[in-house]
């Protein structure tokens, strides 16, 4: 891909203690949501995710919040776990998920109430693909380019 260039630096900053105990819990409750263990491969969680919210959209229905949150929570551990990647914030947002130089972001809980509520598709499975193939956008380190 075509590096990016002109993205200014991001604040990167890291989650306290409480947080990552908080995305413990929310793990916890997605795998017991989607009926996954987790430690199923990231992969085939990412699979279940997709799936359920394709469901989920096709029937018209909603998530609760902390539902949302948790399946959020879930998705972006999965890039944590096959990748490397860690859970941070960017310019003193929520929860993120980034790969190791902080070029690439990704917000999973927004980015799963987005999904459900306003977009038409369901491209968590890609994503997830795309970051595997390394088929993603070539920015400068500490840039934190959102990329979902």
């Amino acid at each position: 891909m075509k590096e990016i260039q002109g993205n200014e630096i991001a604040k990167i900053g890291k989650l306290d203690n409480e947080t990552l105990q908080e995305i413990v819990k929310f793990q916890q409750h997605a795998a017991k949501l989607l009926q996954v263990k987790l430690d199923d491969q990231p992969h085939d969680i990412v699979k279940v995710i997709t799936e359920w919210v394709r469901e989920l959209k096709s029937n018209k229905q909603t998530l609760e919040n902390d539902d949302c949150i948790a399946l959020g929570v879930l998705l972006g551990e999965q890039y944590v776990r096959a990748f490397r990647w860690h859970w941070g914030t960017v310019n003193d947002s929520s929860a993120a998920v980034l790969n190791a130089d902080n070029s690439i972001a990704i917000q999973p809980i927004f980015w799963v109430d987005e999904v459900v509520t306003n977009r038409e598709g369901t491209n968590f499975m890609l994503n997830f693909n795309m970051v595997a193939d390394g088929n993603m956008p070539i920015c400068p380190p500490n840039t934190a380019m959102w990329f979902h």
